[in-house]
């Protein structure tokens, strides 16, 4: 070992060579800029221990104004030629909201599941997980081990915690859409040990992807985190139906064919909202006919394949002209996610009153505009009720303002698709990816709010205040 790189957490000056000492001596050169990397090279150590101390006099500071002096930890790294890091492969892993395990907070999270294929325990201390194949030490391991022939689950939530004896939590969430996932050894640099290259491939609610005994990775209908995988598996994911009507406003009577990527498949296509199963939906035979408003979701079906992704439009036929002159944003979700026992606008039981992501049902949302200037979007992601315990107490279906109609907060999370809603909303302003949007519906304020609030906002953005953006 004869070099290290340092990055900082922010940018510094007045570090140089006098500052640290590797095994109490300085080294031959430092070299960098801002906050990284500093480039350390010293006298090569085949073996032992290599300890990293700052100097005490040391005159690294931050550049700001009234500059603060860096206050950093000594560390070590230990040179054992003969190190073999053990046998762990990447098993099985889930990117899922809905049916993903829950964790301590009793939130549903994606996971990663690591299995042990050696005879002996692995020390998994400084091992780590990444979905970045340029940033191998994204997430390290704590003090762990993994016993022989054992499993060990990682949630993957974002959540990034590391104590030894609780549940672990990767920094990153996997993407539905398929990324790089890794798993490195601690040694520096640090060796890949298992590696998902250059991307899984895209992933399904409810469809775990991992190992057989083969080798071959493949995707399972049953996950089974913390234990032997399945045998058979599904090898491929089945391409997405193709629509020959774009979805927007209509005003005569027209035909939709649907088409399927694969030749031996079958479509399975409803009218109700309803996501098409494999039991449920009719059998595509031909083109349909649409003469009033229609929602159409369909999904490709084949033996020993994953179910497409289900594609959803929606037809608006001969409404009045004030609707369709305006943009409308359609949402489509089956029955019993709204209404029934598990529904989240249900007033018996009271399930309006609940929260968090167990409440969270998926919806496809396509916003459509009319005319052909300015495109709309369609996406699939989650939807919750939004507001206050005032709100959800007085909802009444079907009934007039101000208690007739909920406001929405939608999720984009890479479980149910992409992980962000790309779309130009505020035109003028850099921003044009969400993690969430709510639809304000006006509930306790249900007198002209849409003209009042845009109003005031815009004389405030007017007058060079500082104000919130609608649409």
């Amino acid at each position: 070992m004869s070099r290290v790189r340092i990055f900082f957490s922010e940018p510094v000056r007045g570090f140089d060579a006098s500052d640290i000492r590797i095994n109490g001596i300085p080294p031959t050169s430092v070299e960098g800029y801002a906050n990284g990397p500093w480039q350390l090279d010293f006298k090569e150590v085949t073996k032992g221990t290599v300890n990293i101390s700052w100097s005490d006099k040391h005159f690294i500071t931050d550049k700001a104004p009234q500059p603060n002096r860096f206050l950093g930890n000594d560390w070590s790294y230990i040179i054992e030629a003969a190190y073999r890091p053990g046998s762990v492969v990447i098993n099985e892993f889930l990117v899922s909201k809905q049916d993903g395990l829950s964790d301590e907070d009793g939130e549903t999270s994606d996971w990663i599941e690591l299995k042990n294929i050696d005879q002996n325990t692995v020390d998994l201390t400084g091992w780590s997980l990444t979905d970045d194949k340029r940033k191998p030490g994204k997430w390290v391991f704590p003090s762990v081990s993994i016993a022989a022939e054992g499993y060990m689950v990682v949630f993957a939530s974002g959540k990034n915690r590391r104590a030894s004896k609780e549940q672990l939590h990767t920094n990153f969430k996997l993407n539905s859409e398929g990324e790089f996932l890794g798993l490195f050894s601690p040694e520096l640099p640090r060796s890949s040990i298992d590696k998902i290259s250059p991307r899984y491939p895209e992933q399904l609610n409810g469809y775990s992807y991992g190992l057989l005994k083969t080798g071959k990775r493949v995707y399972f209908s049953e996950p089974t985190p913390g234990n032997q995988n399945k045998t058979g598996g599904i090898k491929s994911l089945l391409g997405e139906p193709f629509f020959s009507k774009k979805n927007g406003f209509f005003n005569i009577p027209f035909s939709v064919s649907i088409a399927s990527p694969e030749l031996s498949s079958m479509i399975r296509y409803t009218t109700d909202c309803s996501k098409p199963t494999e039991t449920h939906g009719k059998v595509y035979q031909g083109p349909i006919k649409i003469s009033q408003t229609t929602v159409l979701r369909a999904v490709v079906f084949a033996d020993d394949a994953m179910p497409s992704r289900v594609v959803t439009k929606t037809y608006v036929y001969e409404d009045s002209e004030a609707i369709t002159s305006l943009p409308l944003l359609s949402l489509v979700t089956g029955h019993n996610n709204l209404w029934g026992d598990t529904g989240i606008m249900e007033r018996k039981p009271p399930n309006t009153t609940k929260r968090g992501i167990m409440w969270e049902r998926p919806v496809s949302v396509e916003l459509l505009i009319p005319g052909k200037t300015k495109r709309g979007f369609q996406i699939d992601c989650g939807l919750r009720i939004q507001g206050g315990d005032y709100i959800r107490h007085n909802y009444i279906p079907h009934s007039k303002a101000p208690t007739g109609k909920y406001s929405f907060r939608l999720y984009f999370r890479g479980s149910y698709g992409a992980d962000r809603l790309k779309y130009p909303f505020f035109p003028g302003l850099p921003v044009e990816e969400f993690e969430h949007i709510v639809l304000r519906a006006g509930m306790n304020d249900p007198i002209n709010p849409f003209i009042v609030d845009e109003l005031i906002r815009r004389l405030n953005t007017d007058m060079g205040q500082a104000s919130s953006q609608g649409t």
